[in-house]
């Protein structure tokens, strides 16, 4: 009650314990934080803080957070949360589905949050050791960059563990307040990816072989128009390597993408996938294998432009969906 914060929603056994203490050193124009102590029922916080409150604002953050279990703070059908891959509750939509002035796109989200990022700097390292969301634990999240003059350098984006997989993004993000641009890494990797279904259902539909180790490492440049892809995938003892573009990636996406697909012996990866069983497959089969593909999609349809080896003969396929 003494913020007027409405705090309805919240489930009534949390928000029962609470403390703070730091060390102050400053005024209203500029100072610091330090020795932050934080307790939040179960959940304790540490770290510094300072600030610079000048024509444009500026902050030095270092926080790290031992554990948070952001369900236990949300009625999700209440408050119209609606996990990926369920229904709303009775009477709610989610996010955007009304339409209209009210449903905001992702395309015009991510300027705006972007363009807010624009109007202060920061240098900050941010860390959890471990969060729930969604019923779903991820452990080791860590934030380190430099927000600078509508530039952000993300020297680590890094999670070690969502559902038996890590991913970590690092590079650049230019013009925030302007037109936002990226370059930069992405790897992610897993040695389930049917594990990773508690974080995108729509993976249920993928064949049973895909339920194993896969890799991904790509280089991303470009920005909210065009978005350039370089890198490569592993899974299945096959290697893929991607390459080309994707462009409104936020509204309708078009894809303009080449691959190089090398596999040492085609019939058991045809096994794997449940095409056809090894010991019924024909022996020309049973040898390496390359492919390369061109992908190109606009709103008449998908082109499809395939050519290979297959042992010592070559393929070559070619059409429109």
């Amino acid at each position: 009650n003494w913020f007027e914060i409405d705090v309805g929603d919240i489930p009534a056994d949390r928000l029962r314990k609470f403390s703070i203490s730091a060390a102050i050193d400053g005024d209203v124009r500029a100072g610091q934080v330090t020795n932050i102590d934080i307790v939040l029922d179960t959940s304790r916080i540490i770290g510094g803080v300072a600030y610079a409150m000048r024509a444009r604002p500026a902050f030095g953050v270092n926080l790290r957070i031992d554990r948070l279990n952001l369900d236990g703070y949300a009625e999700r059908a209440r408050i119209g949360i609606v996990v990926p891959g369920t229904t709303p509750a009775a009477g709610q939509e989610p996010d955007g589905a009304a339409g209209g002035a009210g449903g905001a796109q992702v395309g015009d989200v991510v300027p705006r949050l972007l363009g807010a990022l624009a109007e202060f700097d920061a240098d900050f390292v941010l860390r959890a050791d471990s969060l729930t969301w969604h019923e779903v634990p991820v452990e080791g999240l860590q934030l380190d960059g430099l927000l600078q003059s509508g530039a952000l350098s993300l020297r680590k984006a890094r999670i070690e563990n969502i559902a038996g997989a890590s991913a970590e993004i690092t590079g650049q993000l230019d013009n925030l307040g302007e037109s936002p641009s990226i370059d930069g890494t992405l790897h992610f990797d897993t040695a389930d990816l049917s594990a990773m279904t508690s974080v995108v259902p729509s993976l249920r539909d993928l064949p049973p072989a895909f339920a194993g180790a896969l890799t991904v490492d790509s280089e991303l440049k470009g920005d909210l128009e065009l978005i350039a892809i370089d890198g490569t995938m592993a899974a299945l003892d096959t290697v893929l390597a991607l390459s080309g573009t994707i462009s409104d990636p936020f509204g309708a996406p078009d894809v303009n993408l080449e691959g190089d697909l090398k596999n040492p012996d085609l019939a058991s990866l045809l096994d794997a996938l449940g095409v056809l069983p090894r010991d019924r497959a024909l022996g020309v089969l049973a040898g390496p294998v390359a492919l390369t593909a061109a992908v190109k999609s606009d709103v008449a349809g998908v082109a499809i432009e395939v050519g290979g080896t297959l042992g010592e003969g070559r393929l070559s396929v070619k059409g429109r969906i």
